[in-house]
């Protein structure tokens, strides 16, 4: 008994893939590049503009969201016996963007302050505490680290930041960042 033929065509916007053969093949080479076939995440970016939404279908109102207002939660941020101060681990480690400064502030509240959850008011403290400018939503930075580097976990609905294995690397083995020639 033959096999019948299959064919199978996939257009991800123009990467045209065509594979013909046996059923048995074409699910054999999906299994084998199933990567090209998965779609990428997604960059999440903020909206231009805060906006609640209420109703249903075409009779949706929208309002603007006033940004929330965080309150800085004191923290020490000095030195210890065994440990550095902020600033001191900051211009070692010299993190560059707002996610990789959130995650080494996350890791710096665990790791050294014992503080497992960093809520926004934790982490501005942090910002203020090295000089540093103030990212537009600290929330959304949080979940930029989590959702586009998988640096950080958070509580679902909640904006509390929890250091992931991914973030423990990038501070300890990635930061400082190499300059590439």
């Amino acid at each position: 008994m033959s096999e019948t033929t299959a064919k199978l065509k996939i257009n991800s916007k123009e990467g045209i893939i065509e594979v013909e053969g046996s059923e048995k093949f074409i699910f054999q080479m999906l299994n084998e590049h199933k990567e090209l076939f998965i779609p990428q995440k997604e960059k999440i970016t903020p909206p231009k503009e805060d906006l609640e939404q209420e109703g249903e279908g075409d009779k949706i109102k929208r309002r603007k969201i006033p940004p929330e207002t965080i309150e800085a939660i004191d923290v020490d941020l000095n030195a210890g016996v065994d440990y550095p101060d902020l600033k001191d681990f900051y211009n070692k480690k010299k993190p560059v963007s707002f996610i990789e400064k959130t995650t080494l502030f996350t890791y710096y509240l665990k790791e050294y302050k014992k503080i497992e959850e960093a809520t926004p008011g934790h982490l501005l403290t942090c910002y203020r505490g090295v000089g540093s400018k103030l990212p537009k939503n600290i929330p959304q930075t949080i979940l930029d680290a989590k959702n586009l580097k998988g640096w950080m976990t958070t509580d679902s609905g909640k904006n509390i930041a929890k250091i992931s294995n991914l973030g423990i690397n990038l501070v300890e083995q990635e930061l400082p960042r190499k300059i590439k020639d």
